[in-house]
C-alpha cells in the first residue's frame, strides 16, 4: 500500500512539474506573439489584427487558446485543413497538425 501512495506522490510531483515547464513555454510563446501583434499593428496601422490563427500540431495543445488570448487582447483560434481549404470544397482533413503542410501544398512559387 506504501509503494501505491509512493508512486502517486511521484506521479503528481511529475505532473506538477510538466504543468509548471509548460506554463512558462506558454507565456513566452504569448510575450512573443504579443511582440509580433504588436509589430503588425505598428507596420499596417490600417489594417487591424483580428484574431491569431494557431496551425501545427502545437495548436492541440489543450488551453492554448483561451490562454494567449488575454495575453494578446485578440480572439485566438485554432486552424485547421479544413478551415484553410474550405473553399477548395475539401472538409474532411481536420487536424491542426496538417494546416501547414496543406497551406504549403496550395502555394505557388511565381506568386512569391
Amino acid at each position: 500500500f506504501e509503494s501505491d501512495l509512493r508512486s502517486q506522490s511521484d506521479d503528481w510531483r511529475l505532473l506538477l512539474k510538466a504543468r509548471s515547464h509548460l506554463e512558462s513555454h506558454m507565456d513566452a510563446l504569448g510575450k512573443e506573439l504579443a511582440l509580433s501583434v504588436r509589430y503588425a499593428q505598428h507596420q499596417y496601422p490600417h489594417a487591424n489584427v483580428e484574431q491569431v490563427l494557431l496551425a501545427g500540431g502545437g495548436a492541440s495543445i489543450p488551453g492554448l487558446a483561451p490562454v494567449l488570448a488575454p495575453m494578446l487582447d485578440v480572439p485566438v483560434n485554432i486552424l485547421t485543413p479544413a478551415d484553410a481549404l474550405q473553399a477548395a470544397g475539401v472538409a474532411d482533413l481536420a487536424s491542426p497538425a496538417l494546416a501547414i503542410a496543406a497551406g504549403l501544398s496550395l502555394w505557388d512559387e511565381g506568386e512569391a
